[in-house]
């Protein structure tokens, strides 16, 4: 599971604070999940960390999230 956060930064500020240069071309979040998940089919994305009985169980159907 990825427990995605929102680092609420100026991406602009940050990559200067690392000293960063080129960076290529941008990629959107919603793509990047779907990057992932293509390569990882089994892997979930949420908020927090559920129980283990819940990931043993139907993850799609008992979380409102997916």
């Amino acid at each position: 599971m990825i427990q995605w956060r929102n680092f609420n930064i100026d991406p602009d500020w940050y990559l200067g604070k690392i000293n960063a240069g080129e960076t290529g071309e941008f990629m959107g979040i919603r793509q990047l999940m779907d990057l992932l998940q293509d390569e990882f089919p089994d892997l979930r994305y949420g908020y927090f960390n559920p129980p283990m009985e819940r990931i043993r169980g139907r993850y799609g159907n008992d979380f409102a999230h997916h």
